[in-house]
């Protein structure tokens, strides 16, 4: 009897745990949500002649460049202004809901300049939906991040494009106060 109790004691627990692994997820399966990153950044720009090809967005506006596949969100800051000497730019990039919030950022402001870069960054595993974007930058002097409402679909592409007045924006020359 005391034998049959054991047994019968040893398959509880055995199921009970069963039950408590099936009903764990890992990150893995898709728990984690989207995930956003800054891949690249471009050097300090030096500004050439009007009417250059190539160049396709002038240093007196900030923009957001976004490319959607269905699955990953590419988006181009054009023209983030930043010290001529930054380190390593980084940028912190949340979604939180249908709320895209990144924060540009600088290691060190080793320079008495301001220049303009372009940064590259990849949000994947993102739904297709209506997002709000907000990228915050460190030198914008009225404190209003570049933001704009976009809804997403597979194939969907665009910008959004701000005037930006304040240095370093609209100054030709590049670093230079």
């Amino acid at each position: 009897m005391k034998r049959r109790m054991t047994i019968s004691g040893i398959a509880l627990l055995l199921a009970t745990l069963a039950m408590i692994t099936a009903g764990c997820k890992s990150s893995e399966e898709g728990e984690a949500g989207p995930v956003g990153t800054l891949l690249r950044y471009g050097d300090c720009k030096n500004w050439p002649a009007a009417g250059t090809p190539g160049t396709t967005r002038g240093s007196d506006q900030g923009c957001i460049e976004y490319r959607y596949d269905g699955r990953k969100l590419e988006l181009k800051h054009v023209n983030a202004g930043f010290n001529c000497c930054p380190g390593d730019i980084g940028a912190e990039i949340r979604v939180a809901g249908n709320v895209i919030t990144i924060t540009e950022r600088e290691a060190a402001a080793g320079c008495h300049c301001l220049c303009l870069f372009d940064l590259d960054m990849l949000i994947e595993d993102l739904p297709a939906a209506e997002y709000f974007i907000q990228v915050h930058e460190p030198y914008i002097r009225d404190g209003e991040p570049l933001q704009f409402s976009v809804r997403l679909a597979a194939g969907t592409s665009g910008a959004y494009c701000r005037p930006r007045t304040d240095y370093p924006w609209g100054a030709s020359g590049g670093g230079a106060e």
